[in-house]
């Protein structure tokens, strides 16, 4: 048992422990506040290192207060049972400045019943990146704060879409196209389309399509 966190519930969890210590990729289960129920080996190298992810008193955290922001709110939503059957991805960076992708799941419906340390709790996958596909653009837009009309513009820009080909595909004025995009890059931190779609396709979901944080 690693010390650098708590890990409650562990005679309940320990039948999961084996098969995710095979995995790759980090899985954590985590409370609806980001408390760290349980990490298998990979997530905890991963805590040792604190890079992509890290544990600050037990609380799941990332080196960037944006993205702990993001990931906050992603686990908050997911556990929530109200919510419904959805996933949401939060992009964020290694120490070397490599990317890196989290995704946070809701845990089945059953695990209350048969594991109630679990009840109100998420399932968080993170997988370190290469140079696989890039994500949807709803996962840039989970940490940048992309607005609804920026969304569209960026979403037509990652699929190589030029300004005057946005512009018509959205009835937009090049004007309003051209504001949108300028606002994408202060935000993102880039300066032209091809560095946007660099980061983008950086960022590759390791499980399937995702949704933004809200």
């Amino acid at each position: 048992m690693n010390s650098i966190f708590e890990v409650s519930g562990s005679i309940e969890i320990a039948a999961f422990e084996g098969a995710f210590d095979l995995l790759q990729v980090g899985v954590m289960f985590v409370h609806y506040d980001c408390k760290i129920i349980h990490a298998n080996r990979a997530a905890r190298t991963m805590l040792e290192k604190g890079s992509p992810i890290r544990s600050v008193h037990g609380e799941l955290k990332t080196p960037l207060l944006r993205t702990t922001a993001a990931l906050k709110k992603a686990v908050a939503m997911v556990a929530e049972p109200a919510i419904g059957r959805m996933r949401i991805g939060v992009p964020v960076w290694q120490s070397d400045g490599d990317p890196a992708y989290i995704q946070v799941l809701p845990l089945m419906t059953g695990y209350p019943h048969c594991c109630p340390t679990l009840s109100g709790s998420a399932a968080v996958f993170i997988t370190v990146c290469g140079g696989a596909a890039g994500p949807p653009v709803e996962a840039v837009a989970a940490v940048f704060d992309l607005t609804a009309g920026e969304i569209r513009v960026a979403e037509r820009l990652l699929m190589g879409r030029t300004p005057a080909e946005i512009a018509r595909d959205l009835a937009l004025a090049m004007s309003t196209v051209r504001s949108h995009l300028a606002s994408i890059f202060a935000k993102t931190g880039t300066s032209r389309q091809s560095d946007l779609v660099r980061l983008a396709t950086q960022l590759a979901a390791p499980i399937g399509r995702v949704m933004p944080a809200q």
